[in-house]
């Protein structure tokens, strides 16, 4: 079995279809109907029982498409993905949206410390408690195709990207992050090792901007198939490795742990993806043809402190050691916040949470790169001169060779920004 990102994990994370989708989360039934004495009532029975609105680890995977986007990088360094949903895929996730938006509001005392607007404010209309959910779930109101008629994205209760306009129709995606980790942060603690101040090649790494994608990239070509897999061994050994250079070691034994540091991390380099990188393999195509997509939501963490726990047990320990030990573990990225300011009066108040929503994060992209090949055939021109009265002007018979690509017409295609 070849080493893929589920492997740094002990904890089996099941991969299911976007049709089953239903079944890994708990469904939650909208209460805005209730009274606010009953709404009040389930906010407390809710805050004692927390449940979470995923019920297990799991990553959603999506069969054969076309992919006309690229990898986009926002002004804070974020890179993320679109991935086009057909009318089915669409509707489930419509249907997981308003789950998430009914436990949102279901469980909005446990996740934010504060009752719903309704219940403080006292308003007992059905129609406006269900508007003041949507406000406090804080996507964008409800889909309505007539509202759909210009250029604008919407966003579907955070997770989905919809975009209808007269020349492409409707275009849904739903927003796949890529998580990122930098050799300066996630290594040596955003501080540049000082045995590494003549090395240009290590500075060009080692730096806050170079991060490299935490996702797994495979690729079918005419001779097999081929990966590049993110390596989550290796970067265990060179966070043991700086460990190690950091004891108190004899200056030769640390020379030679110098030494095979920057080897190791010139391979990590060597066989990962950063964003750049990343985006000029897809930009060499206008339209990139993809076998499969596995996204989840939850990143691969390192915990630091299990790590170094083992470390100092035994700096000799193998890398299996630290597997075994649980260094790994998947992080649901659950953004469910509430903020507490501190007026000019001194007085503590609760706002709004800032941010609601699940983000998914890629775990497997597999490319198909078969169709790349240009294949060529030979025609043969009809022998246009045998027709001609003038029997002095011999038939020619012309051949040639011609391209059975089909060229492509330059479309607009509609890019993956959200105004």
């Amino acid at each position: 079995m070849s080493m893929n990102i589920y492997n740094a994990s002990p904890i089996n994370i099941e991969i299911i279809e976007m049709n089953k989708l239903n079944e890994n989360y708990n469904k939650m039934y909208d209460i805005t109907e209730k009274t606010n004495e009953e709404i009040e009532k389930i906010q407390n029975d809710n805050k004692q029982e927390p449940k979470r609105f995923l019920k297990k680890l799991f990553s959603i995977s999506f069969s054969k498409r076309a992919l006309f986007f690229k990898p986009r990088m926002s002004e804070w360094g974020a890179v993320d993905l679109n991935i086009p949903l057909n009318d089915d895929e669409l509707k489930d996730m419509l249907s997981f949206g308003d789950n998430f938006k009914n436990y949102l509001f279901n469980y909005n005392m446990h996740l934010t410390d504060k009752m719903p607007e309704c219940v403080e404010m006292g308003i007992n209309d059905t129609l406006m408690k269900h508007k003041l959910k949507f406000r406090e779930s804080m996507p964008e109101y409800s889909y309505n195709e007539e509202d759909l008629s210009d250029e604008r994205y919407h966003r579907y209760f955070n997770m989905i990207t919809i975009k209808k306009t007269e020349k492409y129709g409707i275009s849904s995606t739903i927003t796949a992050n890529i998580q990122q980790i930098s050799l300066l942060k996630d290594i040596f603690n955003n501080e540049f090792p000082s045995y590494f101040e003549d090395k240009s090649q290590m500075k060009k790494l080692i730096n806050e901007n170079n991060k490299y994608l935490v996702s797994d990239f495979k690729f079918l070509t005419k001779d097999g198939g081929k990966d590049k897999s993110y390596d989550y061994k290796k970067f265990i050994l060179i966070k043991k490795l700086y460990m190690d250079i950091e004891q108190d070691l004899e200056s030769d034994i640390k020379e030679s742990k110098i030494k095979e540091l920057e080897k190791e991390i010139s391979e990590f380099d060597a066989n990962h993806y950063t964003y750049e990188r990343f985006m000029t393999y897809m930009s060499k195509r206008k339209r990139n043809m993809i076998l499969g997509i596995e996204i989840s939501p939850c990143k691969l963490m390192l915990s630091y402190n299990k790590f170094e726990k083992l470390y100092k047990q035994n700096p000799l320990y193998p890398i299996e050691e630290y597997l075994d030990g649980n260094v790994y573990y998947n992080k649901i990225e659950e953004y469910i916040v509430s903020k507490k300011e501190i007026d000019r009066e001194g007085k503590v108040s609760i706002s709004k949470s800032k941010r609601s929503r699940y983000d998914f994060y890629m775990k497997l992209i597999v490319f198909d790169e078969t169709n790349d090949e240009k294949k060529e055939v030979v025609t043969e021109r009809p022998d246009y001169f045998s027709r001609s009265d003038d029997k002095t002007v011999s038939t020619v018979e012309v051949k040639e060779k011609v391209s059975d690509e089909v060229e492509e017409v330059d479309l607009e295609v509609p890019d993956s920004d959200e105004d």
